[in-house]
């Protein structure tokens, strides 16, 4: 994801060994840009939150801010290295 529309904007950065999946930030995100993650595999029970629609995210920070276990941080979105 590249920040060139909105510089200085902030993206979550989920900590999955943290998340508890709760869907606090899923719910009180106002843009829809989290959800909750699918399981990886069959019989997989490890789900968590991630950035599923990242252009939604407008960098407001209420997921990070409501999150109990501050299993999410804002940082600075990385540049999408060209293949």
């Amino acid at each position: 994801m590249l920040n060139n529309e909105n510089p200085g904007r902030k993206i979550p950065r989920i900590r999955e060994e943290l998340c508890s999946a709760c869907g606090i930030c899923v719910h009180d995100c106002p843009t829809g840009a989290l959800s909750i993650s699918l399981p990886k595999s069959r019989g997989d029970i490890l789900v968590y939150s991630e950035l599923s629609v990242p252009e939604k995210c407008n960098g407001c920070g209420i997921c990070a801010k409501r999150c109990p276990i501050n299993a999410l941080e804002m940082i600075e979105p990385r540049e999408e290295i060209p293949k």
